[in-house]
């Protein structure tokens, strides 16, 4: 295997694996916000519960106060992944980037080999040419003779 295929073909697995890793953190961003707005919807429920029973009220307290801490964790933790997607966007940018570098590369030189063979081929078929001319014309000049 020539070495740009080679840069080609390692390029291709990289740019894959950044790929990956980037729909991997964004699955992991969309449940951490699925897990946020569960937790909204639990503490307005509880909310309510507690609004409409004064026996509950003592316990949501302590709930409410257990429950907004795991939500700040949340958020940290959203942000923290957000900040990860953004980077994993930028390494998948660049792999990119030097993917098509070496397939430009690649391109350029699969085109100058094509043209190199192309000019062997027609000096090659030029030289046959040139050859059943002589013998073509040798041809004439020993018939006429």
């Amino acid at each position: 295997m020539k070495p740009l295929e080679q840069l080609v073909r390692i390029s291709r697995w990289r740019l894959d694996e950044k790929r990956q890793k980037l729909t991997d953190l964004e699955r992991l961003s969309e449940r951490l916000r699925a897990d946020l707005e569960r937790l909204d919807e639990g503490l307005a429920k509880e909310g309510e519960i507690a609004a409409q029973d004064e026996s509950a009220r003592p316990a949501f307290s302590n709930f409410l106060e257990a429950e907004l801490a795991r939500k700040t964790r949340l958020q940290k933790s959203i942000e923290d992944i957000d900040r990860e997607v953004e980077a994993a966007r930028d390494d998948l940018a660049d792999a990119f980037r030097e993917l098509k570098k070496y397939e430009l590369a690649k391109t350029s030189q699969d085109e100058r080999a094509r043209r190199r063979q192309l000019r062997t081929e027609q000096a090659t078929l030029d030289e046959l040419g040139t050859q059943l001319h002589r013998r073509r014309s040798s041809d004439q000049d020993n018939g006429a003779s």
